[in-house]
């Protein structure tokens, strides 16, 4: 701070054009005095920090190049110089420049996030034991600060990191509860529940969540393999189409309908059928339509299966079943295929499955009716 100080001091005045015996006739020191701080070789007294802003228009934050916190971009900086300590080996060089930074800025989150993370990223640097437990407690402590950043993004980001240094720690309720913090169906959050509930013996619990993910990873395959379909489309490529086409059908023979979770997803389905449609492959159309009305009868729920906390709250199975009717009527298909007897005795089944679904929801007994409700928008659900 000496040597920053001494060089604003220094910096201010010939900017104004004084001279050092000029600025000491203004705050009532010595030239010598002047000197000193310039060089390095003393401080001004706290009691002239004031008198000397204003002699040099300034404010005393400025002379003390005093900021409370670091800019994104000086923290970036500042942790690409730390990891490249760790990098090399240097765990106590690295070490002691993050926590030099750290005291000289104690408020600030993202830094705290940074070396948090850097600390998580490199336990093993150290190479003993000892030290790699003091630098694990070390980066929760500064995870745990971190998780008030009020940046959503980066908040998410903390409390998964915090998450994952609990279950290092075997802190898995603490991990669990976390979790729990994260807000809607984060796919991260729930991949890390079902490795802690495999974790705490918890098998069927894992199952369970595992099949959903599962469930989830296969519908956002075939939702990336039907975009490289439509891109194809675009180009007249019908034969890429076909072969696109051809590899979520055997995806879809993999893995038909994981127990307890979704398939791949009604919205892909209706999607093949309207490109099946326009390459005039009518009996794979009718195929997908059928598919189409059969999941939406099994399981109406969202692609999580309804298995997670922002989905699990009682979605009425007849208004979920109306949405896929109206998907399917009101897509854009050739009458080539509507007109068929097989497609309106498909569209027949679903409303015949949404008229028996009202009639049982209508049947319960008062106070226990399923109402509508709407899926946490972080969801894949479909409807």
């Amino acid at each position: 701070m000496e040597q920053t100080m001494g060089k604003v001091i220094q910096a201010k005045r010939r900017a104004k054009g004084m001279t050092q015996e000029q600025l000491a006739q203004l705050v009532g020191v010595s030239s010598a005095a002047v000197s000193k701080w310039e060089t390095a070789s003393a401080l001004p007294d706290v009691a002239l920090l004031c008198p000397l802003a204003r002699a040099l228009d300034c404010t005393p934050d400025e002379l003390l190049d005093f900021k409370p916190q670091l800019t994104e971009q000086e923290v970036d900086a500042l942790g690409e110089t730390a990891e490249c300590m760790f990098q090399a080996g240097k765990w106590q060089k690295a070490w002691d420049f993050c926590e030099g930074r750290l005291r000289e800025y104690p408020g600030d989150l993202y830094l705290a996030f940074r070396c948090g993370g850097l600390y998580a990223k490199y336990l093993a640097v150290s190479g003993e034991e000892e030290q790699s437990q003091k630098q694990l407690r070390r980066a929760i402590q500064l995870i745990e600060r971190a998780c008030a950043i009020p940046e959503e993004e980066s908040q998410r980001a903390a409390l998964l990191s915090l998450a994952g240094l609990y279950v290092l720690e075997d802190r898995l309720d603490d991990a669990m509860a976390t979790l729990d913090r994260l807000p809607g169906c984060n796919q991260d959050a729930q991949n890390m529940r079902a490795s802690i509930l495999l974790r705490q013996g918890k098998l069927d619990e894992a199952e369970q969540l595992e099949t959903a993910n599962l469930s989830v990873h296969l519908h956002n395959a075939q939702l990336s393999l039907l975009g490289l379909a439509n891109i194809a489309k675009q180009r007249d490529d019908e034969q890429k189409q076909l072969e696109l086409l051809d590899r979520i059908n055997r995806l879809i023979e993999l893995f038909p309908a994981p127990e307890g979770g979704q398939g791949i997803g009604r919205v892909a389905s209706l999607r093949r059928v309207e490109l099946y449609a326009d390459l005039g492959r009518w009996e794979e159309a009718q195929r997908e339509t059928e598919r189409f009305v059969a999941d939406s009868i099994r399981a109406p729920e969202g692609d999580c299966g309804g298995s997670c906390p922002a989905c699990n709250r009682g979605v009425s199975r007849a208004f979920l079943m109306q949405n896929a009717l109206q998907m399917l009527t009101e897509a854009n298909l050739p009458a080539r295929l509507t007109e068929q007897p097989a497609w309106q005795r498909a569209v027949e089944r679903l409303e015949q499955a949404v008229q028996d679904a009202r009639a049982e929801e209508n049947s319960c007994p008062a106070g226990t009716k399923v109402e509508k409700t709407e899926c946490d928008s972080n969801c894949t659900s479909i409807v």
